[in-house]
C-alpha cells in the first residue's frame, strides 16, 4: 500500500489552496461528479481541499481528471498546466481567470481591443 503523501509538509503553500485553485479554473463547482470519476467518497475530496492527506493513486488520479500537472499539485512548483506543452505564468493565470469572470460582451471588446493593439505594433 502506498504511503499518503502530506501536502502540508510542501514550501509554496498548500495541496489544499491548489486544489481549491484548479476546481476554480476548471469550472468544478460540484465535487459529487468529480468524486464519481475518482472513486472516492465527496469528503476524501473535501479534506484534500482543507489540506489532508492524499494517496500518490488518487493525486495521479485526481491530475488525469482536471488535466493538471502532479508535481505542481503536490508541490508547488512551476504551474498546474506544465505538463502541456504551452504552459502560463502566473501573471497569465490571472488574467485569464480575471477575462473569464467578465461578461461575454466585455471579453469580445476586450479581445477586439487587443487584436487591435497587435495589429498597429
Amino acid at each position: 500500500m502506498l504511503q499518503p503523501l502530506n501536502p502540508r509538509a510542501t514550501e509554496r503553500g498548500s495541496m489544499g489552496a491548489r486544489l481549491e485553485r484548479v476546481l476554480r479554473a476548471r469550472g468544478v463547482q460540484k465535487i459529487s461528479p468529480l468524486a464519481l470519476e475518482l472513486g472516492v467518497n465527496e469528503s476524501c475530496i473535501s479534506r484534500w481541499r482543507r489540506g489532508g492527506a492524499i494517496s500518490t493513486d488518487n493525486a495521479i488520479r485526481l491530475c488525469r481528471a482536471l488535466d493538471i500537472s502532479l508535481d505542481w499539485l503536490l508541490s508547488g512548483r512551476g504551474h498546474m498546466d506544465q505538463h502541456k506543452g504551452r504552459a502560463v505564468s502566473d501573471r497569465e493565470f490571472l488574467l485569464l481567470a480575471r477575462m473569464r469572470s467578465l461578461p461575454e460582451k466585455v471579453r469580445e471588446t476586450l479581445l477586439s481591443l487587443l487584436e487591435t493593439i497587435s495589429d498597429d505594433t
